[in-house]
């Protein structure tokens, strides 16, 4: 069965994932991660999210056939993949931007998203802003 590690963005919590694993495979095993928000309230850089993401979550040997990264959690994917002392055969970036288009960042959802999401994601958000900045 191949296997795939769900890594989300900054601030996203690992439930980002569950409506698309429902619409998945069923013969793909799948394991998602949180951020440790004890932790990351001290993070400055990409290479600290990186270093705890591949000391805590990419061992020696390969453990996962793919990952899948949404947005922060993309470009950490890239660089995990960089630093990893075995072959990291495929990355999924799901809104991983390199260089982020400003431009389109105007709103989180999509106009059209059930209130029930939207709510959701506005929780999860200003949950993860209070560990942020009372740290």
């Amino acid at each position: 069965m191949k296997s795939a590690l769900l890594i989300p963005g900054y601030v996203c919590k690992s439930w980002i994932w569950d409506s698309s694993i429902k619409k998945l495979k069923p013969s793909l095993s799948f394991k998602s991660i949180d951020w440790p928000t004890e932790l990351t309230y001290a993070f400055s850089k990409l290479s600290d999210f990186t270093n705890w993401f591949a000391n805590n979550h990419l061992k020696t040997t390969k453990q996962y056939d793919f990952l899948i990264g949404h947005s922060m959690g993309g470009i950490i994917a890239i660089l995990a993949s960089l630093e990893a002392t075995f072959k990291i055969d495929q990355l999924i970036l799901v809104e991983s931007f390199v260089k982020p288009p400003v431009p389109f960042f105007q709103n989180i959802l999509m106009n059209n998203a059930p209130d029930k999401i939207i709510g959701k994601v506005e929780k999860m958000l200003n949950d993860e802003r209070k560990n942020i900045m009372t740290r």
